[in-house]
């Protein structure tokens, strides 16, 4: 292992120590309905909730009540997964007009997220459209965890509370967790993310047609590698790349030999060139600085653009290893 693999872990280990006390007495409180300094802006959230949809915060539950809760609530959300996963051609936000779900893959998936496992058996950007993943997926990453939590808060107040018959309140537990842990997590990455300069939007996606056409095996319908009669690949010619927005827009900066970057489109991608290719990765926005590169066309949309040679002091990206290609770094 690298120095800067083992620094990683390192970082990472010393930063779960340093906040597991904090933290750990910040969801004690929250778990105990004691006051945090969220409360008043959580907390008329927390009651409207309550109101919305008839929830008595001050009535806790048996250990089969509170099983019983948990599974109701989470076969009707995977149930709502499944619904939506089927019926996303008709639903919004499918610009790419992504035929439903097959139903054992929607099956799969469904249950997957629900169970917070989170398998993925499929590609993402040619399966599920943007309403999918952000009122289905997305979701699911929120309550699934929550669900786990809440279990985990209900299992120590049963070791806990010895004499007593209740262990809480699921729907209480599942709020408060929505609410004050994870919730302000994700606004802090989000404000992370919106200040390096990622992007996201709903739009359309955009094709790039590869420097070097690239042969792949095809795919049966049942998405299973096809051979033909002697056990031989059957091969695909591939010229062209879906590059999928959402997450990231596809903007083009056009790198120049006179050590400039001229932006065509708007900037949130950028295309670094190597000796034999050019790669779309993602940027804050902002283009590095490049001298001269080589001399290579690429076509985003209907916009052709060439690039002339790199100097040994470029802060290019190098492909490296001659492979011609096309290549895209998702954000997040």
């Amino acid at each position: 292992m690298t120095a800067n693999g083992w620094f990683q872990i390192l970082f990472f280990f010393a930063l779960i120590v340093l906040v597991t006390k904090p933290l750990g007495i910040f969801m004690a409180r929250v778990f105990n309905r004691e006051r945090t300094f969220m409360d008043p802006v959580l907390r008329p959230i927390e009651r409207l909730i309550y109101r919305t949809t008839g929830v008595n915060e001050d009535r806790e539950m048996g250990w089969i009540e509170y099983a019983i809760s948990m599974l109701l609530f989470s076969v009707v959300s995977m149930l709502v997964l499944y619904l939506i996963e089927r019926v996303q051609l008709h639903l919004p936000w499918n610009p790419q007009k992504l035929a439903a779900v097959a139903p054992d893959l929607a099956f799969n998936t469904a249950a997957s997220f629900t169970t917070n496992t989170n398998w993925q058996a499929y590609g993402g950007e040619t399966t599920m459209s943007y309403f999918t993943q952000m009122a289905g997926l997305a979701y699911h990453n929120f309550v699934s965890a929550a669900v786990g939590m809440a279990v985990a808060i209900a299992f120590i107040r049963g070791i806990v509370r010895r004499e007593w018959d209740t262990i809480g309140n699921f729907w209480v537990d599942l709020v408060r967790c929505t609410l004050w842990v994870l919730l302000p997590f994700c606004v802090l990455g989000a404000l992370l993310l919106v200040w390096q300069g990622v992007p996201q939007n709903l739009k359309p996606y955009e094709t790039v047609k590869l420097l070097e056409a690239q042969q792949v095996q095809k795919a049966g319908a049942d998405g299973k590698p096809m051979v033909d009669a002697s056990g031989k690949p059957v091969m695909d010619t591939v010229t062209d790349q879906n590059i999928a927005q959402g997450g990231d827009r596809v903007i083009v900066v056009a790198v120049d030999g006179r050590d400039q970057h001229r932006l065509i489109g708007q900037p949130s991608l950028h295309e670094r060139s190597g000796r034999v290719g050019v790669e779309v990765v993602r940027t804050c926005g902002r283009a590095h600085e490049c001298r001269k590169v080589l001399r290579a066309r690429v076509q985003i949309g209907e916009i052709e653009h060439t690039l002339g040679e790199p100097a040994e002091e470029s802060r290019g990206a190098i492909l490296g290893d001659g492979a011609a290609r096309t290549q895209q770094t998702r954000v997040g």
